[in-house]
């Protein structure tokens, strides 16, 4: 909602003081468009006339095109339909679909054309009057409409207050936190709001669309980051996003879309470009890191839920994605997975930095692929321990393909810390490229490698150091790229920018080898950048530019906000920072050493779900910076083993 008013005006030789009318602007968001209301409210002694013109038009651009890419060819811009109320856009797709906007206005406009509406309107002394335009979007299954959408009936007070209840049901779901931090608070309320926003359905499945504006849609990769970073605030998420991604496994080699059997799926959309085959997004699959994300969801749902029924349904699949890890991930048979560009129009780079920019060595030379990431092969290494467990558990022939599964990842991980390591720097490479040729940029995708557990301990120490340096750490958090790199750029996608979701991971790393005054440093960063942005909401990326030289984060000029895998980072530091790490299929909830940042006296979780049970937990700082926090279980529903390495409170 917004608040306008006026300058002086002279209306018909009559002075109208500046600051006399009040303009509000509402836009309420629906499933096809939006409402708009401007109501003007007249604070003179005499009646005010006034006049509200609106120009629309619609190019019906594919978000590709809106995203720079170019075409050839374009389907028909067809002449709008102008009835009494409403008038209604349309363009024949190329796809043999008709793409429809419609809008429609209340009252009745004074005057309307295809292109411009006008109302002229008396306001009385003391008095208002509102003007609304209802603008929804339709797709027909041809072109051969009449222009006449069916669009949803107009966003009424019971509307809103729908809207509203769904928010309130959704927040009802998930683990309520409360701390002694009111900003703090309202930064996770915010994210959680966020998280609801993203929240989309396709069939009868949960997933989180990306970000808003560029990528509302189902991404792979930020899908199941988004939801391991929301285990412990409703693991019914995760649930949504496994079935899905499931049905949408590769079944076959196809070069265009980068797919191959048992791969999971990098972006899908449905626009126009894709479903004229401009685009292979029908969908993609050129994502290294989706498949063994997959795994790794698989294996924290089940710790957090013991939930067979679905390990069970989808195991086919499960088998499907370690199959791919070992024959098609692995080009070259060396035990790490690798990726090399086979679609025209794919993307070179398929890590998580998948700009075209964002792997290079550190002198700026560009690696020849196949390119083996350094993060990559902590996500394959937890899933093998991941999916070794779930295999446990369920017992008979599973169990020896356990053994199995714990046996290369203990392969990997001495491979990888004799491969990746780099012994000048202290620090490990970013990848390795086609020649096996360590990509010695010094990025912050070792931090991620933490997180994994991979990483052995005689080197977390150093990984640790480099992390909080002046090259890497901003102020506001850890950079993508360091400054002595040279292509290092703070305003650059990957090159030096700040991303919350690739702190929140590190911080995870941290906190998993013991560098608490660290991980509370970086915890610390992120929610104080979080208080600067509008909302308290954390964007997809802000600028690497050091702290010192504003006093502010500076943003990134075209940044998604609310983007799916940064609404998820602060309640995932939380979780991490307070250690709760359930096991054995949610029979086992293991809370050790918890340490809370100095802006945080008491945390309170209302309605913890791990397995079958619920739980409340309190946690209250003690004095010293570096001890644990003290724990008090308040409320338990249900059987769980809890067990406490850390003060109890009674």
């Amino acid at each position: 909602e917004q608040q306008l008013t006026n300058r002086d005006l002279m209306v018909r030789r009559k002075l109208i003081h500046k600051e006399t009318l009040l303009i509000s602007r509402e836009r309420v968001a629906h499933e096809t468009g939006f409402h708009e209301t401007v109501t003007v409210r007249n604070f003179n002694p005499f009646a005010v006339d006034i006049e509200i013109v609106a120009r629309f038009c619609a190019d019906f651009a594919d978000i590709f095109e809106v995203r720079g890419i170019g075409r050839e060819r374009r389907g028909r811009q067809r002449a709008p339909v102008v009835r009494d109320n409403s008038v209604t856009l349309r363009y024949d797709g190329l796809d043999k679909r008709q793409y429809l906007t419609t809008l429609e206005f209340a009252p009745s406009p004074t005057r309307l054309s295809p292109s411009m509406m006008t109302y002229r309107a008396t306001v009385n002394a003391f008095d208002q009057t509102a003007f609304s335009v209802r603008i929804s979007a339709h797709v027909t299954a041809d072109a051969s409409g009449d222009g006449r959408a069916t669009a949803p009936a107009p966003p009424t007070l019971a509307r809103i207050a729908q809207a509203r209840q769904s928010y309130a049901d959704w927040l009802e779901q998930t683990t309520q936190v409360t701390t002694d931090n009111e900003l703090f608070n309202a930064a996770i309320a915010r994210s959680l709001a966020d998280l609801r926003l993203l929240v989309n359905r396709l069939g009868d499945n949960w997933y989180f669309a990306a970000g808003i504006p560029w990528f509302a849609t189902l991404f792979g990769r930020d899908s199941l980051v988004t939801g391991l970073q929301t285990l412990a605030w409703n693991p019914d998420l995760a649930a949504g996003i496994l079935r899905l991604l499931a049905r949408y496994q590769g079944t076959e080699n196809n070069d265009w879309r980068d797919e191959e059997p048992g791969k999971i799926l990098h972006e899908l959309r449905t626009g126009e470009l894709a479903q004229t085959g401009q685009i292979p997004h029908t969908p993609y699959y050129g994502s290294i890191d989706s498949t063994p994300l997959f795994l790794m969801l698989v294996a924290a749902y089940f710790d957090w839920t013991g939930d067979e029924r679905l390990i069970l349904d989808i195991l086919p699949n499960i088998d499907a994605a370690l199959h791919w890890c070992w024959q098609y991930g692995d080009l070259d048979g060396d035990g790490y997975i690798e990726y090399t560009r086979r679609s025209s129009k794919g993307l070179a780079n398929q890590g998580w930095k998948d700009s075209g920019e964002g792997i290079m060595f550190r002198d700026d030379r560009m690696p020849e692929p196949p390119l083996a990431l350094v993060e990559v092969q902590g996500y394959l290494y937890a899933a093998y321990q991941g999916i070794a467990r779930v295999f446990q558990a369920l017992g008979g022939e599973r169990a020896a393909e356990a053994a199995r599964l714990v046996a290369r990842a203990a392969a990997l991980q001495t491979s990888f810390n004799r491969d990746f390591w780099m012994a000048d720097d202290q620090y490990f490479a970013l990848g390795l490229d086609g020649a096996k040729q360590q990509i010695d940029a010094i990025a912050s995708n070792p931090g991620q490698a933490l997180w994994t557990g991979i990483v052995d301990d005689i080197y977390a120490p150093m990984v640790s150091k480099r992390l909080l340096d002046e090259r890497l750490f901003s102020g506001w958090g850890i950079r993508t790229l360091a400054r002595d790199n040279a292509a290092y750029n703070p305003l650059g996608y990957h090159l030096g920018t700040v991303w919350p979701h690739d702190n929140a991971l590190i911080t995870a790393g941290l906190l998993r080898y013991g560098f608490t005054t660290a991980a509370n440093r970086v915890l610390t960063a992120l929610y104080e950048a979080a208080l600067q942005f509008p909302y308290y909401r954390l964007p997809e990326l802000f600028c690497g530019i050091p702290r010192t030289d504003y006093g502010v984060p500076v943003g990134y000029p075209v940044a998604c906000s609310p983007q799916a895998w940064a609404a998820g980072t602060l309640p995932f530091m939380l979780g991490e920072a307070l250690r709760l790490e359930p096991a054995e299929g949610g029979r086992v909830l293991t809370i050790a050493r918890p340490i809370l940042p100095a802006w945080l006296g008491t945390v309170t979780l209302h309605g913890l779900r791990v397995g079958k049970a619920r739980l409340d937990l309190t946690f209250t700082r003690t004095a010293g910076p570096e001890a644990p926090a003290a724990i008090a279980v308040t409320r338990q529903e249900g059987e769980l083993d809890v067990r406490i390495h850390a003060p109890v409170s009674h």
